[in-house]
């Protein structure tokens, strides 16, 4: 037996709307989701793995490898719920919405990005006003932040 990691050969898929499937199976058992979401790492090239205990997986990622599933202000603070039911403040200066009207941030301490659930575009979008230039923006203790966007 060796220390190594094993890479184990199978296909793991994460869709669009953050669901998790093993060979095409959808992965509904909340530990395993939870376990497989931890995790998950970086692989330096562009790409994920799946690191559990000594076992390697890639990871097949149609859009992030996380969605944010709620957002709340809360006082001068935007709060993101994640899909793997952790809650983090939302870095602003990592927010942008996209050519298709689809927001995205990153999450993790910066180490992933997070596509935002219709929900919670909703309800981030609530904060949103808008100057006279008609370009919208987030004010935070007095701080207008302003939302960029692809062109």
């Amino acid at each position: 037996m060796t220390n190594k990691a094993q890479e184990v050969e199978s296909e793991i898929r994460i869709d669009i709307e953050g669901n998790w499937f093993y060979n095409g199976a959808q992965i509904v058992n909340r530990n395993i989701f939870l376990l497989f979401c931890k995790g998950l790492e970086n692989d330096g090239k562009g790409g994920y793995l799946l690191k559990v205990d000594k076992e390697t997986s890639s990871v097949i990622v149609e859009s992030t490898p996380f969605v944010v599933v709620d957002a709340v202000k809360d006082g001068d603070v935007l709060k993101v719920q994640l899909n793997d039911e952790t809650m983090e403040t939302l870095n602003l200066e990592s927010f942008f919405i996209d050519r298709n009207n689809v927001p995205f941030c990153r999450v993790k301490e910066g180490r992933f990005s997070a596509r935002f659930l219709r929900k919670a575009y909703y309800r981030i979008a609530e904060c949103f006003e808008q100057d006279e230039d008609e370009r919208f923006f987030v004010k935070l203790a007095g701080e207008k932040i302003y939302v960029k966007q692809e062109k």
